[in-house]
């Protein structure tokens, strides 16, 4: 079976999950609003701070980056090396496009390579008020397209979770081409991608198209851990947090900050999320 027949089955597999949020049946459930797709520029703090206030800033910003982040093969940080093209599944047809659009968006603000518009999809996103359901019979159809070599065990403990939004990271090494690499070596580097997205739309109810878009395009350019401490940081990670009122409205500058980071890597003698964590607060706070 090729992969472009793969994705389409998937795809239709979403599809008739998710009808009840695509025809009506649960409006509540899935978000809606009108936000400017344009809205997803960062702007910084122009204030002046002395030596304690920015090393207080720096401690926050490394708690935030390493409290998130997870280590691939000990010290690198796994990020798209190929372009990110989002499909999205279950919801409306303007309510997808919103949402791929945003997503396509952020990518590019963030310096990730980002896909033509006529593209195969790398990130599978599927909106659905069934999503165990769902992922089993992804488990069982096709195990290897969607999971990778992951371990049964791995699987279903992903899929038996509760998450409003549960996200499983393909991670595999590509050389600095952003060719896959058949064992690791000193030019290859650790990739994301695909990326399958999966949203209860019944934990979806008082949020936006906006808020969602954000949260998905934050939780699938980067590998964040499910086990992450937010802290007080201000982050779009804490959306399900608490009450739906109470969420934040978007991605933080931290969070744009962040992506932004991740993906213009600088050499440095620190540790690549201490590194990140000090430039994060350069950017925020020149």
């Amino acid at each position: 079976m090729s992969r472009g027949s793969l994705i389409l089955i998937i795809a239709a597999l979403a599809a008739v999950a998710g009808a009840q949020v695509a025809a009506g049946a649960e409006p509540s459930s899935a978000p809606t609003d009108s936000v400017p797709l344009e809205e997803v520029t960062v702007t910084a703090q122009h204030s002046r701070l002395s030596w304690a206030q920015r090393n207080e800033l720096v401690q926050k910003a490394a708690t935030f980056v390493f409290g998130i982040t997870a280590l691939e093969n000990g010290a690198i940080l796994p990020r798209w090396h190929t372009p990110v093209c989002p499909l999205v599944s279950g919801l409306s047809r303007d309510q997808e496009e919103f949402v791929r659009v945003r997503i396509s968006q952020i990518t590019q603000a963030s310096a990730a390579p980002v896909a033509s518009e006529h593209c195969r999809p790398t990130l599978f996103i599927y909106v659905t008020t069934h999503p165990q359901e769902l992922l089993r019979a992804m488990q069982n159809r096709y195990f290897a397209a969607v999971f990778g070599n992951a371990s049964t065990i791995t699987v279903n403990a992903f899929i038996d979770s509760a998450r409003p939004v549960r996200v499983w990271y393909n991670a595999h090494m590509v050389s600095t081409s952003g060719a896959l690499a058949v064992s690791r070596s000193d030019n290859s580097v650790w990739g994301i991608g695909p990326v399958t997205v999966v949203a209860d739309a019944r934990q979806l109810q008082g949020l936006t198209q906006g808020q969602f878009a954000d949260y998905v395009a934050m939780m699938s350019l980067a590998e964040i851990k499910h086990t992450a401490r937010l802290g007080d940081a201000q982050t779009i990670l804490k959306l399900f947090d608490g009450p739906a009122q109470a969420a934040p409205g978007g991605m933080s500058d931290w969070d744009h900050a962040f992506l932004k980071m991740l993906y213009t890597p600088e050499r440095s003698l620190a540790s690549e999320r201490a590194n990140i964590a000090r430039r994060l607060v350069r950017d925020l706070v020149p």
